[in-house]
């Protein structure tokens, strides 16, 4: 499944965004490798590109906090 990054987002929100769990972040790693390949000391709060495409999966969602964020934008402030 695709996300496209809005603006002032960060991995950790799209973790939340589609897994439910700001610790998510892994999963969006190995499924998108450029995005620490492009800078070794890529930061995981920092935000990302608006517009930027990211792969995810479905497995390990949390059905119950993603169905509480259901039709909410997660961005970090």
């Amino acid at each position: 499944m695709k996300i496209t990054v809005l603006e002032g987002q960060t991995l950790t929100d799209i973790a939340v965004q589609v897994y439910g769990d700001p610790g998510a972040v892994a999963p969006l790693l190995d499924l998108n490798p450029e995005l620490a390949a492009s800078d070794p000391a890529f930061d995981i709060s920092a935000s990302l590109p608006e517009g930027t495409v990211l792969t995810y999966g479905t497995e390990g969602q949390n059905k119950k906090a993603l169905k509480e964020l259901e039709g909410r934008k997660v961005i970090s402030e």
